[in-house]
């Protein structure tokens, strides 16, 4: 089992004071928790394992609507198809020119991030991706994501 969250969700969920609680309790419980930081990266703990992931520097992040959903489906895809990460990455960045002519700078960003957060993936087996959003407040988000098609 994975569980993905954003340190606010996973902090909120098991109402942690601190980050290091968030860390603890995913230890303990012997399951794959991995949590999105944004500006501090990314974090995956399964058991004693921790993998920490940092974020590109310097880049313009314009919109981040979708990049959870965006690092998980990579987290997911990676591991899933045993993915040499560094290499794919390594060669995605070969290509950064070309991919920007071809789709766009957003584009670029927003898979380099996708890459960059997949690199705390690819440790572990045995996923199943939910995506819930729990929280005490039930109006922290919308319901559905039909806002982002208006």
């Amino acid at each position: 089992d994975i569980t993905f969250a954003n340190e606010q969700e996973i902090m909120s969920l098991i109402d942690a004071k601190s980050f290091d609680e968030v860390v603890s309790f995913a230890k303990e419980l012997g399951k794959t928790i991995v949590v999105t930081r944004g500006e501090k990266g990314a974090i995956a703990v399964n058991g004693n394992d921790t993998v920490e992931c940092g974020i590109r520097e310097n880049l313009k992040i314009l919109d981040l609507t979708g990049a959870g959903d965006l690092f998980a489906a990579g987290f997911l895809h990676g591991h899933i198809n045993n993915m040499s990460l560094k290499e794919w990455k390594n060669r995605f960045i070969r290509n950064k020119d070309r991919v920007i002519k071809t789709y766009s700078e957003s584009f670029y960003r927003l898979w380099l991030y996708y890459l960059s957060g997949c690199e705390a993936a690819f440790r572990w087996a045995d996923q199943c991706n939910f995506q819930i959003l729990l929280d005490k407040d039930i109006n922290i988000a919308p319901r559905t994501r039909d806002y982002i098609y208006s």
